[in-house]
């Protein structure tokens, strides 16, 4: 993020077989999908890597990327508009994304919302509020391939981005299977890849801890029925990242890595796969 406004700013934070889907405007969706359905765990995934075949992690990495976001604000004058007195703020943050699939033409990228979509309006220590301009460019870091927008959304529940490119053979599709979010238990051992602290590609092992069924009559916490907790350590430059348990020696992805609490330890937070299909419009199921 540029240095200057980065010292101010408080608050700024598949189609996967079978495509059928269209780009919609770069903007947060809030319409839901119908009401989170109940669950049981019935024990479909394993709670260590016992059957996990050797080098099955090294080259299920390979399709796991670095997201860069850039994006323009403006400082807003007293009548609401851009106050072209000052000169505007270029922003740019990171996260991690997963190449989920490809069709005959473009490839699928899973992230998370609030690395894919910007605040459109943000307000500093000093009370001084920006807001966005145009169109913001997300792209893959290192290799330079420019992202288009699908889908996304990023509130209190949901926080994910569906995001495409052009087949190309500088990417790689995940070697793993769309894992069904319902049946997952505590004690399921999971994989986080990312990169966190924007640093290399890393790896990290843990298990499910915490799921919630119901959401709680106070939101401190802010864990709703859409997420779950688990312990694999993750750190910023994480978000959007793949969630992979296992069953059967086959990886699966759960869900995707959204946020940490920092006053503790490995006490981190992921998003159901489940959950964010509901909200898009691709046809497809676990």
């Amino acid at each position: 993020m540029n240095r200057t406004l980065a010292a101010l700013v408080t608050a700024l934070s598949i189609s996967i077989g079978g495509c059928n889907i269209q780009p919609v405007e770069y903007q947060q969706q809030e319409q839901r999908r119908g009401p989170v359905p109940a669950q049981t765990y019935v024990g479909e995934y394993e709670n260590n890597n016992n059957s996990l075949a050797e080098g099955k992690l090294e080259s299920l990495e390979q399709s796991v990327e670095m997201l860069r976001l850039e994006a323009e604000y403006c400082a807003i004058g007293p009548n609401g508009q851009c106050d072209t007195a000052k000169k505007n703020e270029q922003v740019q943050w990171r996260g991690s994304g997963t190449v989920v699939h490809q069709d005959g033409q473009y490839m699928y990228i899973l992230t998370a919302g609030h690395v894919a979509l910007p605040e459109p309006e943000v307000q500093t220590f000093l009370g001084d509020k920006y807001k966005l301009v145009g169109k913001p460019k997300i792209i893959i870091e290192g290799k330079n391939i420019p992202l288009e927008f699908i889908s996304g959304l990023n509130n209190d529940s949901m926080d994910y981005a569906y995001l495409r490119t052009p087949k190309t053979s500088r990417l790689k599709v995940m070697d793993a299977k769309i894992g069904d979010s319902s049946k997952i238990s505590i004690g399921d051992m999971v994989y986080v890849i990312g990169y966190p602290l924007t640093t290399g590609r890393s790896i990290s092992a843990g298990n499910i801890s915490c799921i919630v069924q119901q959401t709680p009559a106070s939101r401190g916490g802010k864990v709703t029925p859409e997420q779950f907790m688990f312990t694999s350590p993750i750190s910023g430059g994480n978000s959007g990242g793949p969630i992979f348990t296992i069953k059967g020696g086959v990886l699966y992805l759960i869900g995707i890595a959204v946020a940490t609490y920092p006053a503790g330890q490995n006490l981190n937070i992921g998003v159901k796969t489940n959950d964010i299909l509901r909200y898009t419009n691709a046809n497809v199921k676990p």
